[in-house]
């Protein structure tokens, strides 16, 4: 007797996304070119050219198979929304994860933790902070100028300040070490100097005496205070 597991409507539909590509030697360069060492490839395709199918294949097949955080980008959150959104969660196989894509922030997580954003670029911070494993955007034309630049250079501000910052605690942390020092060394030049002249009045006065004497009570406080400050300096290493 054999058992038939039935597999679901949704995964069956989900996995019916894959269907076979016609290999175009233009579109095969594309997905290779991040493979060949090209950081930012940008492709100037027409419409219905297949560039938005070829990218949302790379992003989910990188996702799947190097973990990490990934974005598809739009010019606005609604059109990332409107072109990417369904499809990834298809091609994702969504159906299977153990956590479900989260419908807010549209936000896709694997079985491998990784994790592919949905985002628009009317707000380019939304980009910033993140270290990105990889990704894509489509309709670049559309999106407004200086946007791609802003959110570069914004990242180099970032660092820089951080630089800046690191510096300026460095700073302040040596200058208060060596304040420290400075005043730590004149705290025991005025104690040194403090001791050496009661060491001298001591000596004075114990030498004063005739010998031979007895031990007055002044006598043996001052000797006590004579033998603190041999201590002292030993201690110190000052003798």
């Amino acid at each position: 007797m054999h058992c038939q597991t039935d597999v679901p409507y949704s995964t069956k539909r989900q996995l019916a996304r894959w269907y076979k590509l016609a290999p175009h030697p233009v579109q095969v360069a594309l997905v290779n070119a991040v493979a060949s060492g090209v950081r930012f490839p940008v492709v100037p395709a027409g419409r219905r050219s297949g560039k938005t199918e070829r990218l949302k294949r790379f992003v989910a097949k990188m996702a799947m198979t190097t973990p990490g955080l990934y974005f598809l980008a739009a010019p606005t959150h609604e059109q990332a929304r409107k072109i990417f959104w369904r499809d990834i969660k298809d091609l994702t196989i969504s159906s299977l994860h153990k956590k479900q894509p989260n419908k807010t922030y549209l936000e896709v997580y694997l079985p491998n933790n990784s994790t592919i954003t949905c985002l628009g670029l009317d707000k380019p911070e939304r980009f910033e902070g993140i270290p990105w494993t990889g990704g894509g955007i489509d309709e670049i034309a559309n999106i407004k100028a200086g946007a791609w630049n802003e959110h570069r250079k914004a990242r180099g501000r970032m660092q820089q300040q951080r630089i800046k910052w690191k510096t300026k605690k460095l700073k302040e942390i040596l200058g208060y070490a060596l304040e420290s020092k400075k005043m730590l060394r004149k705290k025991h030049a005025i104690t040194s100097s403090f001791l050496s002249l009661k060491t001298s009045i001591i000596m004075h006065l114990f030498l004063s005496f005739p010998l031979p004497c007895t031990f007055t009570l002044p006598r043996l406080i001052n000797f006590c205070f004579l033998f603190l400050a041999v201590y002292y300096y030993r201690e110190m290493g000052l003798v």
